[in-house]
């Protein structure tokens, strides 16, 4: 099964937020990392703003474990009317782990997995709407990532794309995904980051995945074996503005921006209440 837009009716999006945020330790033994505030806004919000800018999408399932309870309240009444399917990752086995531990029993066969990582906040931009809009643009498609380019010192930390060819600009056909490279020598600058759009035929890869990099199940394992069975995974590389609030740097960066976005966009509008004239 492939992914076009047809099928987005069928769509599961999927919120892990099960990490114990050690970079953050010690204030994330009590408040989990995705409550953190960015500007004036848990880091979550933003995550949770891209699912709700999408009417068709009435259901999430959000990973969490049992410490984070004040995290799913606070979803659970942002989303109000949509349901919230909660899904407790007892382990932190991977990112692999936590979204097979998402899927439901019974899961349709041209099912899509809109996977959305609340680490990763791209400012003003669908990131939804960008990936269907890749995955129209090439047959036989079984999943899509967004990519950034990384700085050389940061491109051990995430997960590195190896390009086999270039569709359109922004537009690549994947040959591999690198998990956390060691060498002098990553295949590219070009880094996968928080949103994977998933064909459901990746569930058979994931379900048999040994433990990867860092001891854990690792997602893009599972895109590597789509890779090798024959599949085309595409990556849609992002030239906005975005951060990764995971790492204590990315989120002072972003609360940099966002504090001056809002005390802008406040300027902005007492200037406006300065020009108005109430006289009769």
């Amino acid at each position: 099964m492939c992914v076009t837009k047809a099928n987005v009716a069928t769509l599961w999006p999927i919120v892990p937020a099960a990490g114990v945020g050690s970079r953050f330790s010690p204030i994330s033994r009590w408040i989990a990392k995705e409550m953190l505030p960015v500007g004036n806004l848990p880091a979550i919000d933003f995550v949770l703003q891209e699912l709700l800018a999408q009417p068709q999408l009435q259901q999430l399932t959000l990973v969490v474990n049992k410490r984070k309870t004040l995290l799913v309240d606070y979803v659970q009444q942002m989303v109000g009317s949509r349901q919230t399917r909660l899904v407790m990752q007892h382990q932190p086995l991977g990112l692999g782990h936590a979204v097979l531990q998402a899927l439901p029993c019974a899961l349709l066969q041209d099912a899509l997995l809109l996977v959305l990582l609340p680490d990763n906040i791209f400012v003003e931009s669908s990131m939804l709407q960008l990936l269907l809009k890749a995955v129209d643009q090439i047959d036989n498609c079984c999943a899509a990532v967004v990519l950034v380019s990384a700085e050389d010192d940061r491109l051990s930390q995430y997960g590195v794309a190896a390009l086999q060819q270039q569709i359109q600009q922004n537009l690549f056909v994947l040959s591999h995904i690198v998990e956390k490279p060691t060498s002098t020598q990553p295949p590219s600058n070009l880094v996968v980051m928080g949103r994977y759009l998933l064909s459901s035929c990746i569930v058979p890869y994931l379900a048999d995945l040994p433990a990867g990099a860092n001891g854990e199940i690792q997602l893009t394992d599972a895109i590597n074996a789509l890779i090798v069975a024959g599949k085309t995974v595409l990556g849609v590389k992002f030239d906005g503005q975005y951060f990764d609030v995971g790492y204590p740097s990315g989120w002072l960066q972003a609360n940099n921006f966002f504090l001056q976005d809002r005390e802008q966009r406040i300027c902005k509008i007492e200037k406006q209440v300065g020009q108005l004239n109430f006289s009769s």
